[in-house]
């Protein structure tokens, strides 16, 4: 089994039933993978990676983008997450200056 999302996370106001999901659906020794926005430290950190990525995009679409980051959860959030889900053996690394990474394996 794979379970694999790529920017879900940071739409959910509560995650505990994703990964309450997530936990029941995958089957032991299956592998995980999931890539969403991290939150920056600040509101200036946001509005300059919007600028960087975005600065080209509608005015729209750079609100839009801003909004996502700080929606997003940290790494140290979703670190308690999981803990709290029992899903103690995903990791969560910073994937660039705005995406972090949770994978593993889940034990079988």
């Amino acid at each position: 089994d794979v379970v694999f999302s790529n920017s879900l996370l940071h739409h959910l106001s509560d995650p505990v039933p994703f990964w309450n999901e997530l936990r029941r659906i995958a089957a032991p020794g299956a592998w995980v993978f999931l890539r969403d926005l991290a939150r920056p430290a600040t509101q200036t950190a946001a509005h300059m990676i919007v600028a960087c990525y975005a600065g080209e995009e509608s005015d729209l679409l750079q609100e839009e983008y801003y909004r996502s980051l700080l929606a997003a959860y940290t790494p140290d959030e979703v670190r308690a997450q999981l803990r709290a889900a029992g899903l103690n053996d995903l990791a969560v690394e910073m994937a660039s200056d705005r995406h972090l990474d949770i994978f593993g394996r889940l034990s079988a």
